[in-house]
């Protein structure tokens, strides 16, 4: 069984945690790779999109 923080959503993040507390990093980077990583079990579980249908226009010439 691999470990949670084994995984490459938590390294990336590890990764980016470590950039951003010794060279002064963009601290976005950090953000978004802890939340991938809290959310990893969530990705993708929806199957249909959540876009919302078209509307029908026609051209008045």
């Amino acid at each position: 069984m691999k470990l949670e923080h084994d995984t490459p959503e938590w390294l990336a993040a590890i990764e980016a945690l470590i950039l951003v507390a010794e060279m002064n990093g963009p601290a976005m980077f950090a953000r978004i790779g802890m939340m991938r990583a809290l959310n990893q079990d969530r990705a993708g579980s929806d199957a249909t999109p959540r876009c919302k249908r078209v509307k029908a226009y026609s051209i008045v010439r």
